[in-house]
């Protein structure tokens, strides 16, 4: 989120009002590089995890489980957009 922060101030300094921003689209990409490692490393982890604790007949559930919560994330995440753009848009 802190790269984020830093694309979207880099962006909204570049932005005059009603007309585009002149900025790549390579500015997304070390946020994007973040996302996909802490995805890898957190998904891998908890997919062990789940087939070392949980019974072998409860395996499909596990991963349901990690979907759910992932879809959990997405939510709250857009909750929170949404959030943040009625209170600070004009």
């Amino acid at each position: 989120m802190v790269v984020s922060a830093i694309v979207e101030t880099i962006r909204r300094d570049l932005a005059n009002q009603n007309t585009l921003v002149d900025m790549s689209a390579m500015w997304l990409v070390p946020q994007y590089v973040l996302l996909g490692l802490s995805v890898a490393f957190s998904d891998t982890w908890q997919i062990e995890f789940y087939y070392s604790e949980l019974p072998k007949s409860m395996a499909s559930f596990s991963m349901v489980v990690l979907k759910v919560s992932a879809a959990g994330g997405s939510l709250v995440a857009s909750l929170l957009t949404n959030i943040v753009d009625s209170v600070t848009g004009q």
